[in-house]
């Protein structure tokens, strides 16, 4: 997809973008970030994409999905604002952002994906510790050994245990908040 001034992949502070429709709609962007350490992981498919780091979650109230998601799951934000949010865990992103703010640079509002996002930890205590969270807060969610599942906002997640991702990824990728 072109930016308004034409051009199509996006430059600027050590990362480079780009931005096209799935089949279904849905607003997809690649970025490659320079401070990633690519070494530590292996590329996976044929584009050699190392992971899915980032999904944009549209919702009606950017301040209180984001202190669910600090407070259930143990995610945390460089600052937080009302209309859009980066809140991290490890190597995953969720993009919360208000329902009606149109996507910069392409000013096409987002549409709440219709997917499951799962998360993975390779610390099995984390598990208990998200069902604690759920029970003393309330959600609703369903657990099996190796796998937390439940909804928010509409959306469907997982968190699973992954030993073969060791807990020092994040760090070792150079991801912020992670060091």
């Amino acid at each position: 997809m072109k930016w308004k001034d034409g051009h199509t992949i996006g430059e600027e502070s050590g990362l480079f973008n780009l931005y096209f429709k799935d089949g279904d709609g849905n607003l997809l962007e690649i970025i490659a970030h320079s401070y990633v350490k690519e070494e530590v992981l292996v590329p996976h498919s044929p584009l050699n994409i190392l992971y899915v780091r980032e999904i944009g979650l549209p919702v009606k109230s950017v301040p209180v999905f984001t202190e669910w998601l600090k407070s259930n799951l143990d995610m945390k934000t460089k600052e937080d604002g009302d209309i859009f949010n980066f809140v991290i865990g490890g190597t995953a992103y969720i993009v919360a952002t208000w329902w009606q703010r149109p996507w910069i640079p392409i000013a096409m509002k987002a549409l709440p994906p219709k997917v499951h996002i799962s998360f993975g930890t390779p610390d099995h205590a984390f598990l208990q510790q998200i069902q604690n969270n759920f029970k003393k807060n309330g959600v609703p969610f369903e657990s099996k050994y190796t796998e937390v599942v439940f909804i928010q906002q509409g959306y469907s997640f997982s968190v699973l245990h992954t030993p073969e991702f060791h807990s020092d990824i994040p760090r070792k990728l150079n991801l912020p908040l992670s060091i």
